[in-house]
């Protein structure tokens, strides 16, 4: 069977994380539409995932996987290099989410963030908000009647209503499962450098892991569960970590923090780019705080702390100078 150009490069789009979702619910409907699809997109998506995830140059495997893919029109941005680093693993999150459970089955719905902070609220009247770059999926004909189940990838703010019928609310982050009636809290899946993990802002919740359902843990509001790196069990703490929740709050706390991971958290936070000029800034430390201040302000901040130069505006910034052992 044939394949149109521009159908392997919808899902080049989605693999690399540049679809928007009405471009993700068309490849959606493509791949719905027969066996040999649903085949194309697996075999594409493993292609990918083999060959390009976790890999420091970006664009040389955008180059590597155009190749193999035939494409000839599609290609990435530059501006997007320095995203598709800090994305990689919620695109491989995204991967395992989407086409293992929900991608091949047409009763989904895809709620995707985009480049912004965006709030849905749910069919139960519950409320979802996601971080730029985050998504959330659930099933139609099934929740809130047999069940509240969504699967969240990256970083997202519930408010949980409570129903009559005392149908429970259940989250799938990863590999953390999330089990309330009504309550407010956080989720975050992950990245390369944090655990999945829930923090309790109101209410109740229990938390365990995906596959181990006697490994659970409850949780009273200002407590965190988190997957321990080590080990690989749930654990459960005060929490301590503001920045988990800053993509929200927009109120960031460092103290003597990795410019790399102050860089992924404003990105997470404001839905922009940020490029580092030589790759050895990034392990400058930053010991500031900002409250509700625009990313401009902020970099330009830590551009006169550290003496970088900072150019760009908008959407995107570039940080130069010299590299920090």
């Amino acid at each position: 069977m044939e394949i149109k150009d521009e159908h392997i490069e919808l899902i080049a789009k989605y693999l690399s994380g540049q679809a928007s979702e009405a471009e993700a619910n068309l490849l959606l409907d493509w791949v719905n539409q027969a066996p040999e699809h649903a085949q194309v997109f697996k075999r594409y998506a493993a292609d990918w995932q083999k060959h390009h995830f976790i890999a420091a140059d970006p664009e040389h495997q955008w180059g590597q996987f155009s190749r193999r893919a035939g494409l000839k029109r599609f290609e990435m941005s530059a501006r997007r290099k320095v995203w598709m680093r800090a994305a990689a693993f919620l695109i491989l999150a995204l991967l395992s989410i989407y086409a293992a459970m929900f991608l091949f089955n047409n009763d989904q719905k895809i709620l995707v963030a985009g480049n912004e902070i965006k709030t849905f609220t749910l069919p139960d009247g519950s409320s979802l908000t996601l971080s730029p770059g985050s998504s959330a999926s659930y099933l139609t004909s099934a929740f809130n009647k047999r069940n509240r189940e969504i699967m969240i990838t990256g970083m997202a703010r519930l408010e949980v209503v409570h129903t009559e019928d005392n149908i429970p609310f259940e989250v799938m982050a990863g590999k953390l499962k999330v089990s309330v009636l009504g309550t407010k809290f956080y989720v975050n899946t992950g990245d390369e450098s944090t655990m999945p993990m829930v923090y309790l802002e109101e209410g109740r919740v229990e938390a365990s892991l995906e596959g181990d359902p006697g490994n659970k843990l409850v949780l009273n509001p200002g407590q965190q569960a988190s997957i321990d790196p080590e080990s690989g069990q749930l654990i459960i703490g005060d929490f301590v970590d503001i920045n988990q929740t800053a993509w929200l709050t927009k109120h960031f706390e460092f103290n003597a923090t990795p410019l790399f991971r102050v860089l992924w958290l404003l990105q997470k936070a404001y839905g922009i780019e940020i490029e580092l000029a030589q790759p050895g800034i990034g392990n400058c430390t930053v010991t500031a705080t900002f409250d509700k201040q625009e990313p401009g302000e902020i970099l330009r901040i830590i551009a006169a702390t550290l003496g970088l130069q900072l150019s760009g505006n908008a959407g995107h910034f570039v940080l130069s100078g010299n590299a920090c052992p």
